[in-house]
C-alpha cells in the first residue's frame, strides 16, 4: 500500500511541476523567459527563508557549519539522509551525490526539456542564496546533474 501512495505522491508532484513550468513558459512569452524563471527563483527563496526562520531552532548547534548545511537540506527537502550521499567531507566542504526521485527531472523529461537549464537558473541559484542565509560564508554549486550524469552532485563549501 505504501508504494502505491508514494507513487501517487511522486506522480502528482511531477504533474504540478509540469504545469508550473508550462505556466512559466507562457508568462515568459509576455515578460521574457529569463525574467519569468527569476521570479520563480525569488518565490522559492522567499519560502525557504520563511522556512529557515521557523525551523532554525531545529538545527544542531554543535554541528560544524558544513554539517549544518547538509542538515538543512535534509530537513527542508524532507529527504532521507541516505539519499544525500556524502562522497567527500572536509572541514570546509562537503560533496553530496543524490540519485533519489526528482520531480524537476521527471517534469523536464515529460516536457522534453534539458533539466540542466532549469537546475542552473532556478535550483542552483535558490540553493546558493538559501545556503548564504544559513551562513553567509556558505556557497553551493552543482557539479553534475542528471540525466547527463547518473546522479546530481552538489558541493557546499565555506568561503
Amino acid at each position: 500500500m505504501f508504494e502505491k501512495i508514494e507513487l501517487y505522491r511522486k506522480s502528482r508532484l511531477t504533474l504540478e511541476f509540469v504545469h508550473l513550468f508550462e505556466y512559466i513558459k507562457s508568462v515568459g512569452k509576455i515578460i521574457g523567459e529569463k525574467r519569468a524563471w527569476e521570479i520563480l527563483k525569488k518565490n522559492i527563496m522567499e519560502r525557504r527563508i520563511r522556512w529557515l526562520k521557523e525551523n532554525r531552532k531545529k538545527l544542531d548547534p554543535k554541528l560544524p557549519e558544513i554539517e549544518k548545511a547538509r542538515q538543512v537540506l535534509i530537513l527542508k527537502l524532507g529527504a532521507d539522509p541516505k539519499e544525500l550521499n556524502v562522497v567527500r567531507k572536509e572541514p570546509d566542504s562537503i560533496v553530496i551525490r543524490s540519485d533519489n526521485f526528482c520531480p524537476i527531472l521527471a517534469a523536464c523529461e515529460i516536457l522534453g526539456w534539458n533539466p540542466k537549464k532549469i537546475c542552473k537558473l532556478v535550483c542552483e541559484g535558490a540553493a546558493r542564496e538559501f545556503m548564504s542565509e544559513v551562513n553567509p560564508k556558505l556557497t553551493f554549486k552543482f557539479t553534475k546533474t542528471r540525466p547527463v550524469s547518473e546522479y546530481c552532485e552538489e558541493v557546499i563549501s565555506l568561503k
